[in-house]
């Protein structure tokens, strides 16, 4: 598969393999990192920072601070999560974090790449737990 070269550095050296060896059709699991586009970078609005005495309950106030954030989040990356959705991708998170986890084909992905929005695309892979050493006395 032919990838320009400014969206190829933005994927890890295992899901760019994987772009240039497998066949069409090929579904893969990605994690991608968003970013605000560059016109919506200075337009986030300021708001009074939330204060805790504010709020009858820390219960309230949690639910204002998450509430904020997903409201921040959607204007920044938000067109970006639009147009990842209209590729068709199997879409989870971005939501209260500029990770999501996206399904698709490699053709999916590869046009994905191409987004501005989109800062890195990861191969999605298990993650090895490794246990501590246990000491002599143990």
């Amino acid at each position: 598969m032919k990838l320009d070269p400014t969206s190829v550095q933005k994927a890890d050296a295992k899901l760019r393999e994987i772009l240039q060896t497998a066949g069409e059709g090929t579904s893969v699991r990605v994690v991608i990192i968003l970013e605000a586009t560059s016109d919506k970078k200075g337009r986030t609005q300021t708001r009074p920072d939330l204060r805790p005495a504010d709020f009858p309950s820390v219960s309230e106030y949690r639910h204002e601070l998450i509430q904020r954030r997903k409201d921040e989040l959607k204007e920044s990356v938000g067109d970006t999560l639009e147009q990842l959705r209209r590729l068709s991708l199997q879409i989870t998170g971005g939501e209260i974090g500029r990770a999501i986890v996206a399904e698709g084909s490699i053709e999916q992905i590869a046009k994905a790449l191409e987004i501005p929005g989109v800062a890195s695309v990861m191969l999605d892979q298990p993650i090895e737990l490794v246990m501590p050493r246990r000491g002599k006395d143990e």
